[in-house]
């Protein structure tokens, strides 16, 4: 997955900071992967916004910052619910 390139890896969303989206966004963004996070909870974003991340202050931005997205919420509806 690395090459030790980050021009190379793929760039990736990560929608839903829960303890498994904080881990993926974490481990594709130290794999040099250029990678953009939403939560409806954007505070849960702050440490990975420190370390290079981009905060994407809406669903439909996060979706259109990278050609790839991985969805990491407790159900469907979480999306939908206010924080």
């Amino acid at each position: 997955m690395d090459n030790g390139t980050t021009s190379q890896a793929a760039p990736i969303t990560v929608l839903g900071l829960g303890l498994m989206g904080r881990a993926l966004a974490g481990a594709f963004l130290r794999a040099g992967h250029p990678t953009t996070v939403w939560n409806r909870t954007q505070a849960k974003a702050d440490r990975l916004v420190a370390e290079s991340t981009q905060l994407a202050p809406t669903v439909a931005e996060a979706l259109r910052a990278r050609p790839l997205t991985s969805v990491c919420v407790t159900d469907y509806q979480a999306n939908a619910r206010p924080a």
